[in-house]
């Protein structure tokens, strides 16, 4: 997902095209689909992703059935989305992948019959679009991937047959160099791991010397350097999930003395050391997913048998401290910090499954809140496995997908709110509404391109599966009872719905849709999206 003037422009499909570039925002929010870059129908998968923004629009590559997969460019509307270029002429395939936006540029790797996967730049524009460096001269190609801008430098790793080195560039050929010798320097690991910390590149490099260590590079040969052979010797302690804190780099690494544990540095030798070791002796705490939020770093580890949880600490033993579980105590995971005090994150709860929670940092005991996307005990993310995952960060709301109605859908999350998911329309009809919130007035709005419409909005009992009817879907279960919030004749209608101040109703799931009508085709119905709310406290 990618904030592109005031919107989020994300890939993502309904039930009657493939993979598409879709665009995201509003209040209340909406989706709508971008372009059809290739109509499929039912049964479409159009190949759209690796989104970056670049001066108000944003690169991708796609596959329009034409072209093959390549490079395109949007502004978020039909006209501003168009192919930049046809890297790989005909139907076949340039795939242009790994996107690194440096200064007014985007770098990538894309792939011609002349010079193989190399490394390629554009600004956006078909002139402005060409290959940067043919690293391994003729069609084989370097296959240049990683690619991590660090200052003024783009890191990135190339297959040699030495293994993978380490290159960096400054957006220009003659800039687009190798960064040591394979034979005097460290190969890299991939990932890299590619971290800006004080003016230099951190990054898990490896020599048959030391292994899989931590290194730090200004950009020249001269000035990379090993900083910690953690693991004596050949052995590897494989550094990752570099994470800057204020004056100090935070990692995870192995050592055979303490297992896989929390590690510091300030980019010194004698200044990485065991940041705190949380399984005592040679077990593992296995510490994951690390972010900042409050001045702290949070993460996932495990101690004294149970199950990995979430985990706080200042950088200090003292200050290391598993969070107090509500309700929850298993594998939180995609950890999401969010203004100055939130932190989301999914997790296994004890009776709601694996769920949307969040976390106030400045709170006094800190505790944790369960947002419950898919009431009962099921989840959000019951059929996937693949936890509720946050991509985006824009008007003060969190943006992600979860496991909700028995399929993958967008949801937001607002600021002292519940999280809502989102349904794009599947038809002309469509249906948006404001947080219903105690004593407040809630505003519900009906659109339809039908041509004399009479709009039904229904609220009643979530259908147990999601049904498909009239060339839509029914989330409403209209085998039990339905009431009737609301009916307009009109194209466009706005419904105001008061809502009482019963401190009693708060966590109540409401859940809305439309239903229109033609009056000149009594016989064509169409169900408008749905909207599934929770009523909450004013804000």
């Amino acid at each position: 997902m990618t904030p592109v003037g005031g919107r989020i422009l994300f890939v993502g499909r309904d039930a009657l095209g493939g993979y598409e570039l879709w665009s995201l925002g509003g209040r209340p929010p909406a989706a709508s689909q971008v372009y059809d870059i290739v109509v499929r129908g039912l049964t479409g998968n159009d190949r759209v992703g690796d989104v970056i923004g670049l001066g108000g629009r944003v690169l991708f590559h796609a596959d329009d059935g034409v072209n093959g997969t390549e490079l395109w460019s949007s502004d978020g509307t039909p006209a501003g989305t168009r192919l930049v270029r046809d890297i790989k002429p005909g139907k076949a395939s340039s795939n242009p992948v790994w996107f690194a936006r440096l200064r007014d540029r985007v770098l990538f790797r894309g792939e011609d019959d002349k010079y193989g996967a190399e490394l390629w730049i554009t600004d956006g524009s078909p002139t402005g679009t060409g290959l940067l460096k043919d690293i391994t001269p003729g069609p084989i190609g370097s296959g240049p991937a990683e690619l991590t801008v660090v200052g003024d430098l783009v890191y990135f790793v190339v297959t040699e047959s030495a293994g993978n080195v380490v290159w960096v560039t400054d957006g220009t050929a003659a800039g687009t160099r190798r960064l040591v010798s394979p034979a005097t320097g460290p190969l890299a690991n991939s990932p890299g791991y590619f971290t800006g910390f004080h003016g230099m590149c951190y990054f898990m490099g490896w020599t048959n010397a030391s292994g899989y260590e931590l290194w730090r590079t200004d950009g020249t040969a001269a000035g990379t350097t090993l900083v910690a052979d953690i693991e004596p010797g050949s052995g590897s302690s494989w550094p990752s999930e570099l994470t800057v804190l204020g004056d100090r780099l935070y990692f995870e690494a192995t050592s055979a003395a303490n297992g896989r544990e929390l590690w510091v540095s300030d980019g010194t030798t004698n200044g990485t050391r065991l940041a705190v070791d949380i399984e005592p002796g040679t077990g593992s705490s296995s510490p994951g997913y690390l972010c900042v939020q409050g001045g702290r770093l949070w993460f996932r580890a495990q101690a004294g048998g149970k199950g990995p949880g979430l985990w706080s600490s200042d950088g200090t033993a003292k200050g290391t401290s598993p969070v107090a579980p509500v309700g929850f105590d298993r594998n939180p995971a995609y950890l999401t910090p969010v203004g100055s005090r939130r932190l989301y994150f999914s997790a296994d709860t004890a009776f709601n499954g694996r769920e949307l929670c969040r976390v106030d940092v400045t709170g006094n005991p800190l505790t944790v809140e369960i947002l419950d996307i898919e009431p009962g005990s099921i989840g959000s993310s019951a059929e996937t496995g693949w936890g509720t995952r946050f991509f985006a960060i824009a008007g003060g709301r969190v943006w992600g997908t979860a496991y909700h109605l028995e399929e993958n859908r967008l949801f937001y999350a607002a600021n002292g709110a519940t999280a809502q998911p989102i349904d794009p329309p599947l038809a002309s009809t469509s249906l948006a509404a404001t947080d219903p919130l105690l004593n407040a007035t809630m505003t519900v709005t009906m659109a339809t391109g039908l041509a004399r419409p009479v709009q039904l909005l229904l609220t009643g009992e979530p259908a147990t599966s999601v049904v498909p009817a009239f060339g839509g879907w029914l989330y409403v279960d209209l085998l039990r009872p339905v009431h009737l919030l609301g009916a307009s004749t009109f194209p466009k209608a706005t419904i105001p719905i008061a809502m009482p101040n019963d401190s009693r109703l708060v966590g109540v799931r409401v859940v809305l849709q439309t239903l229109a009508l033609d009056l000149t085709n009594p016989a064509q119905v169409e169900p408008g999206n749905a909207v599934d709310l929770w009523i909450d406290t004013a804000r």
